[in-house]
């Protein structure tokens, strides 16, 4: 999987704001406001859609500042619960 293709995407984005990049406080909150909007919009799919990518390019943004190799944690987390498909 190429998680990480897309947190680079996020970090390229980020790279071109220049000053306007987020520090993790700002994101987190933005997170916050964003899965509020998903909540408010359940029912509503189009609108849903658009908030679950607003969210993950967010978690793509963190995992950027972090510098986190989603590959790695994606694979660790898959063999624990390998137990659970057999």
């Amino acid at each position: 999987m190429a998680l990480n293709n897309y947190r680079d995407e996020a970090r390229r984005f980020m790279l071109k704001l220049g000053n306007k990049v987020f520090d993790q406080e700002t994101i987190i909150a933005h997170l916050e406001h964003e899965i509020a909007r998903l909540k408010a919009n359940q029912t509503n799919k189009p609108v849903l859609d658009h908030q679950i990518y607003d969210l993950l390019f967010l978690l793509m943004e963190l995992a950027a500042h972090n510098q986190t190799d989603l590959n790695a944690e994606w694979d660790c987390d898959r063999a624990r619960k390998q137990k659970y498909y057999e």
